[in-house]
């Protein structure tokens, strides 16, 4: 679309210039073709009778259109909503494995993976003519597209602990850095609640895994820890209802700054136990720190707690087809928070609750809760 048949605005010190649409919110009827192409190869080559290398590589292509089918509308620009994009990119990987014992493979990968925008993101990518829903259609510039780089090494191994018991083990490191990762910003120039989808630089996510795993003729016993750093490589300003936002209600995010609602630490755990051939019990558990806030990307404010969850169950098999189960979940009716985010106390929101002061905003886990059934099979 030329620039002619479209208004053209500039972010404040920033040069940058962002197409607006028609003012206000009107109908639209928008039809999306979206094409995917892939040409991909692999192969595994034993080196020895102990090392073996994968090579890979895979040549993607996506073709994105927007097409306005309600034809010509006098309130808004002609053609406004047309839009095609196309992104390619080859994603080569490598991968060794190394048997140090019957038992034991040691193992490391590098790879590249690539991600194209999705229609919405295409569609909502402008602060200037943003979005009250993640879906909303609009004509606005291109997005870059992620291209996110990994590395991962560990050992693995399954060992015979007396008879038929077997004892399970994996560990790994892994780091991961994605450029021209796409959020979800919140407007400083349309209503409450809207936003727009933009590139806002690198993300670096590494961390490590642990896992055991012990299977009898009685037991099933398991346990894992995860540990991951997600943080900002690059920095960037964006809007906030955060109470330490600056007086124009912008927050300042910083390149090593962790990522809202992901929590550094991460543990699973649980086992399950045959009274009788027919009959089991079991409980499954998990525990995680703290995370971030939604809107608070600079780490300003104090994280969500972290929890523990305990949940029960058991099933007896009537016959082989009828299966009878029950379930406790949060055992100990423990009160958690699974997100948090903030939300405006001022504007219009002084009327509706005058008394409202608090700008955090936390979605509730859900307590304890006991369910029960049967399992039908043919």
């Amino acid at each position: 679309m030329s620039p002619s048949t479209r208004d053209y605005y500039a972010l404040p010190g920033t040069g940058l210039g962002y197409p607006v649409d028609e003012p206000g919110n009107v109908p639209v009827n928008v039809g999306l073709r979206n094409a995917y192409y892939g040409l991909y190869a692999t192969d595994t080559i034993d080196l020895t009778k102990k090392l073996s290398l994968t090579l890979g590589g895979r040549f993607n292509i996506a073709q994105i259109a927007l097409h306005n089918e309600r034809g010509y509308d006098p309130n808004a620009a002609p053609g406004g909503l047309n839009g095609s994009h196309y992104y390619q990119h080859f994603n080569p990987s490598v991968g060794m494995a190394y048997a140090l014992t019957r038992a034991v493979t040691l193992y490391g990968s590098w790879s590249v993976q690539n991600a194209a925008p999705t229609p919405a993101e295409l569609s909502c990518a402008s602060p200037l003519d943003s979005c009250a829903l993640a879906n909303f259609m609009s004509g606005d510039p291109a997005l870059k597209q992620i291209v996110s780089q990994n590395f991962q090494a560990g050992l693995r191994g399954t060992f015979v602990v007396g008879g038929l018991n077997f004892l399970s083990i994996q560990a790994d490191v892994y780091d991961d850095e994605t450029r021209d990762d796409i959020e979800f910003l919140q407007s400083p120039y349309n209503p409450q609640g809207n936003g727009y989808f933009s590139n806002i630089g690198s993300v670096h996510r590494r961390g490590g895994d642990l896992a055991a795993q012990f299977d009898s003729a009685k037991w099933h016993l398991y346990a894992s820890y995860s540990r991951v750093q997600a943080t900002y490589g690059a920095s960037f300003i964006e809007r906030s209802n955060s109470p330490n936002a600056d007086a124009s209600g912008n927050i300042t995010v910083n390149s090593g700054d962790f990522l809202p609602g992901v929590p550094k630490n991460l543990i699973k755990f649980g086992a399950d136990y045959k009274i009788t051939p027919r009959w089991s019990v079991g409980f499954s558990g998990t525990a995680q720190t703290g995370s971030y806030l939604y809107g608070d990307a600079a780490n300003l404010d104090k994280p969500l707690p972290g929890y523990a969850l305990i949940d029960l169950n058991t099933r007896y098999s009537v016959t082989p087809h009828l299966t009878l189960f029950g379930s406790i979940d949060n055992v100990t009716d423990q009160r958690y928070y699974v997100y948090g985010t903030y939300s405006s106390v001022g504007g219009v929101y002084v009327a509706q609750a005058p008394n409202y002061s608090n700008p955090r905003s936390y979605s509730i886990g859900a307590p304890v809760a006991v369910t029960a059934g049967m399992k039908l099979t043919f």
